[in-house]
């Protein structure tokens, strides 16, 4: 007990809960509101930088070669009893591929950038945000029916694919 103590006075917040706003765009060919959330988790995307290798003067030397992104974030998100944002994110998901056929659609009818907002702790302030470019949900994940005391809302993860990104602080 007393290491927690020390752990906490030593530390501001020990368990520094931070949120993502999520501000995703219309979309062209679906009802409704723009569903603007908060959720609850998320990978942040990754980037890399891949190597080449050039002589140079008779020595091997590497150079950065070619800018890589993980090209997929993932997002939990609680709902609502409605399932209004998992119907919404159904719909745009559905733009991206005609169902009865299997031929995807053209990419400017479904792609969108959007941000992602890391928020502080209290809620109250934006600390970073990454732009998602040319982004559209790949896979929208189930939603749990279970009735539970300790169920606060109904949980589902949403996949998207983008581009690239950028970030602003």
């Amino acid at each position: 007990m007393e290491k927690l103590q020390q752990l906490n006075t030593s530390i501001k917040s020990p368990m520094r809960l931070f949120t993502w706003m999520v501000g995703f765009p219309a979309v062209a060919g679906i009802e409704g509101g723009v569903p603007n959330i908060r959720a609850q988790s998320t990978s942040l995307p990754s980037l890399r930088i891949t190597q080449i290798e050039l002589w140079n003067w008779g020595l091997k030397a590497k150079y950065a070669g070619q800018v890589q992104f993980d090209n997929a974030i993932d997002f939990t998100i609680a709902d609502d009893e409605d399932l209004n944002i998992h119907t919404w994110m159904l719909e745009w998901m559905k733009l991206s591929i005609n169902l009865e056929t299997g031929l995807v659609q053209p990419k400017p009818d479904y792609v969108k950038d959007f941000p992602i907002h890391l928020m502080n702790v209290q809620n109250e302030s934006i600390l970073r945000t990454f732009l998602m470019a040319q982004a559209w949900p790949a896979s929208v994940g189930p939603v749990a029916l279970e009735k539970s005391r300790n169920a606060d809302s109904m949980k589902f993860t949403v996949t998207f694919v983008y581009d690239y990104y950028t970030i602003k602080s």
